[in-house]
């Protein structure tokens, strides 16, 4: 073979390998940008963000929740590795100014830098009084949207239909706390990356090529992909330094143009 078929094949062959490895992060992993770290600690900011949508989400449910509970239920957000022996819990702390106009309130959480490369959980919850206010978010109740909603629809089968008698709405009597959000960051002492989507098999290349141990990655996938398939919350996305966390709600507005 000659030396420039040679070269040419080895390019091929390199240039293949690069697709993989971008394919890879692209697939499961977004990277965060804007950090500003110290020699120990890495500060993160998260805002809570609505975005509208044609339909009931989580922001819905949040709001419900805190209305109904009259006064016994708190918000509270974590972050908590992943995978570990022994769970880590890290508090986030509520700002007292919001630090955008679109936002509703911004958590900031400090955490050691990790030597090592590690998955966290990213979790928004409500506590009751009666609860260990430092108790880990991942702990709450999980259930899917539809199943926490179900006591704020109201009845409207058989609306229309002559003879048809609606069932009167009731506010729930108990309101349970409950995990509203959960999402996933891969990090090292130098990179931040939000999980893109719910994990998988091709999820599993895109966290070994960030450097997160292989002995702990099956745990990793199975507890983020639990939490994934029953909240299916929205991914990580970061603005100016700063992480997003988006709760959708339902919009009058953008489904029926209404004023």
């Amino acid at each position: 073979m000659k030396w420039s078929e040679t070269l040419a094949r080895f390019a091929c062959l390199l240039t293949a390998a690069l697709l993989m490895e971008s394919n890879s992060h692209a697939e499961g992993l977004v990277e965060m940008t804007g950090f500003k770290d110290s020699e120990r600690e890495r500060v993160l900011l998260f805002d809570i963000v609505p975005v509208s949508r044609c339909m009931f989400g989580d922001y819905d449910l949040l709001l419900n929740d805190l209305q109904n509970a009259r006064g016994d239920l708190a918000l509270k957000f974590t972050v908590e590795s992943i995978g570990d022996a022994k769970t880590m819990v890290w508090q986030g702390e509520p700002l007292k100014e919001k630090t955008d106009e679109k936002n509703v309130g911004t958590y900031r959480v400090t955490l050691p830098l990790p030597g090592k490369s590690r998955v966290v959980g990213v979790f928004l919850c409500s506590v009751g009084g009666g609860q260990d206010p430092d108790a880990p978010c991942s702990q709450q109740s999980l259930s899917p949207f539809n199943e926490g909603f179900s006591p704020y629809h109201v009845d409207s089968e058989g609306a229309g239909k002559a003879g048809h008698d609606s069932k009167p709405y009731r506010d729930p009597k108990v309101v349970k706390p409950k995990l509203y959000y959960a999402q996933f960051l891969a990090m090292n002492n130098h990179k931040v990356a939000a999980f893109s989507r719910a994990p998988s098999r091709d999820h599993a290349a895109a966290l070994r090529l960030f450097g997160v141990n292989d002995v702990a990655l099956g745990d990793i996938l199975s507890e983020t992909r639990g939490f994934s398939e029953v909240l299916a919350s929205l991914p990580v996305e970061s603005k100016d330094g700063r992480l997003q966390i988006y709760l959708p709600f339902f919009d009058d507005i953008k489904c029926n143009g209404a004023r």
